[in-house]
């Protein structure tokens, strides 16, 4: 960077809008590791086992179905954690996107589905 811009040296960057940044002599490899964990913690799972998939085989979203509402606050907030996540982990886009779908009225089955992303 140093031969493209006029820079003043600092350190190497480490952190950047919640991304971990890491230089190495053959490149620089970005992380958001630390932000996933502590999403894990504002929600409470930090003891929750991890799965393969982002979501279900099968699994149908819908508004009529018969479950109980969620916290808009909390689901919206969980929701926008998961979109600022897709920046590096392109894998989620469909999950989050259809999730986004619901947060009007979001029921405890968006509630599972957004965890389990």
């Amino acid at each position: 960077m140093k031969s493209e811009f006029e820079m003043i040296e600092l350190q190497l960057l480490r952190h950047f809008s919640g991304i971990e940044v890491k230089q190495i002599e053959n490149g620089i490899f970005f992380s958001k590791e630390k932000y996933v964990e502590d999403i894990f913690e504002r929600f409470n799972m930090h003891k929750n086992k991890s799965v393969p998939t982002p979501t279900l085989t099968g699994l149908k979203l819908s508004e009529e179905y018969c479950s109980s509402n969620v916290s808009l606050t909390l689901y919206k907030s969980m929701v926008g954690d998961l979109i600022y996540l897709m920046i590096i982990r392109l894998d989620i886009i469909y999950d989050v996107v259809l999730e986004l779908m619901f947060t009007e009225t979001p029921k405890e089955t968006h509630w599972q589905a957004a965890k389990m992303i």
